[in-house]
């Protein structure tokens, strides 16, 4: 034997102190984590909604083929980005500069969806409007997301 009883005991209760308090942290953040694609989303929703009642006029303007590029992403937040797409049709009107031209949700399916762009994993909302005739899809790459929360969760 090594050590005596109460040695054995002591290191034996250090073990499981230490296994709970990595249980408990490890919730913590999972809790966390679960909370932060909440606020996103709502982000993301908001951010659609207000595209939608903003872009429609100038977009029915539009010509057939010309996709216009309308200046950086839309800032969510420490500096997180979040790309927007407005859609007649099937047909891309508008992006934000440097944002894909392909769809960022194909199915154009409204709601919230994980998918991939550019073989990355994307956290995309696509909300179209009343008449059906445009659809604004807002999109996040979930790299970035899980970026951010890693920033926000580490600051003391």
């Amino acid at each position: 034997m090594t050590g005596s009883l109460k040695s054995r005991m002591a290191r034996s209760l250090a073990v499981w102190i230490a296994i709970t308090w990595a249980v408990a942290l490890a919730g913590m953040y999972a809790c966390m984590g679960s909370g932060k694609i909440e606020d996103r989303d709502d982000q993301m929703k908001a951010a659609a909604v207000k595209l939608l009642e903003l872009t429609p006029a100038d977009a029915a303007r539009a010509q057939a083929g010309q996709v216009e590029r309308l200046g950086a992403p839309v800032e969510a937040s420490d500096s997180d980005w979040m790309v927007f797409q407005l859609w007649r049709g099937r047909e891309l009107v508008a992006t934000t500069r440097d944002g894909p031209t392909q769809p960022l949700r194909p199915s154009f399916a409204p709601g919230f969806d994980n998918v991939e762009v550019n073989g990355k994993p994307w956290r995309v909302y696509v909300l179209p409007d009343r008449t059906g005739t445009f659809q604004v899809q807002v999109g996040n790459a979930r790299d970035q997301m899980d970026d951010a929360f890693q920033r926000r969760s580490l600051r003391v």
